[in-house]
């Protein structure tokens, strides 16, 4: 693991320096992209849940199996680089600024390639306007760090991508909801994503800004000015960020603790004088038929695309049962 961990900074190190930023930036979108291909051709393969799902759900799935490709290759990567810096541990400059470089650049691929996707895909991705609230703070905050490539702004960057700790929680939840709902293990992995996601967001960002601020060699050579510009984005992006990832946890916390209290997390009903959100006459029965409306079209809660990113809060759903054919469908409402 160590050793691959190495060989990934010192391939990103000389992605910093050979090529240009933008190249960098498109090879990772068009990689992410890519990737969606592969991954479709594993989950038909492996799985049976996949398989049963229509097409609006299934791009969903894939783009949470690229999501956790993105979070095991970029989190140790980017915590090896800092952490491990034996330059910053003995109070000296930061020396894997070039590493850290290169994998945000591969990150800010990943972000581009993910709101491009929401964007297409807004219809029947649940809560479009929190996803690219959060990918703009991201995309934007990186950005700027690579631009003026300061070690205290890339170290900034580094740590908070490191809340992308939390995803693969957060998708094996979503993966286990399709076929396992109502088993223990479900449940059990409902409990350990709000834990993970608690720990990686919540409590981890407050203890990343501090050991960075504590990192005095970060500041040096900073004239007044660029320090408060530093602190000025730094404040406005980390606080929007946390602002986002509190809220989401709240929403993960108020399904486990109705889960707890021995129910699902769910409501069987739908609340009076509230109508549901499904299409009626021909049209509306159409697309229950065709599957388009099958799974889930709508959830409450962050992107199934960002990990950022993103939270799940499908502890709180609210279900309307729909006749289809000799058996029933369900229909999850969002929460109001």
């Amino acid at each position: 693991m160590a050793g691959a961990l190495k060989a990934l900074l010192a391939v990103a190190s000389s992605l910093d320096a050979a090529l240009p930023s933008w190249m960098v930036v498109a090879g990772a979108v068009a990689g992410w992209a890519a990737a969606l291909a592969p991954a479709a051709a594993l989950s038909s393969r492996l799985s049976t849940s996949y398989r049963g799902l229509s097409a609006p759900v299934r791009i969903e799935w894939l783009s949470r199996v690229v999501s956790n490709l993105h979070a095991v290759v970029l989190t140790p990567a980017l915590a090896a680089a800092v952490f491990g810096d034996a330059s910053l541990a003995a109070g000296g400059p930061l020396s894997a600024g070039p590493a850290v470089h290169g994998l945000l650049k591969v990150g800010l691929g990943y972000f581009l390639y993910d709101a491009v996707l929401v964007t297409v895909y807004r219809r029947t991705i649940s809560a479009p306007g929190q996803t690219l609230f959060h990918h703009a703070l991201v995309l934007s905050s990186v950005s700027w760090v690579l631009s003026v490539r300061l070690p205290l702004a890339t170290v900034w960057a580094a740590l908070l991508f490191l809340t992308e700790a939390s995803t693969p929680f957060v998708n094996q939840r979503w993966f286990m909801a399709i076929r396992h709902r109502q088993s223990r293990a479900y449940k059990i992995t409902g409990v350990t994503m709000t834990v993970a996601f608690f720990v990686a967001r919540p409590l981890y960002i407050p203890f990343a800004c501090v050991w960075m601020l504590r990192q005095r060699v970060l500041r040096d050579g900073l004239t007044t000015s660029q320090l408060q510009v530093l602190m000025a984005i730094g404040v406005i992006a980390t606080v929007g960020l946390y602002a986002l990832n509190i809220y989401w946890f709240s929403l993960m916390a108020r399904g486990l603790s109705k889960a707890l209290r021995g129910g699902s997390g769910e409501s069987g009903g739908v609340p009076a004088g509230k109508r549901p959100r499904v299409g009626t006459g021909a049209a509306g029965a159409a697309a229950v038929a065709s599957g388009v409306v099958r799974e889930e079209k709508r959830r409450l809660g962050p992107s199934p695309t960002s990990v950022s990113v993103n939270s799940d809060s499908a502890w709180i759903r609210r279900e309307e049962t729909l006749p289809v054919g000799n058996g029933l469908l369900k229909r999850r409402q969002p929460v109001s």
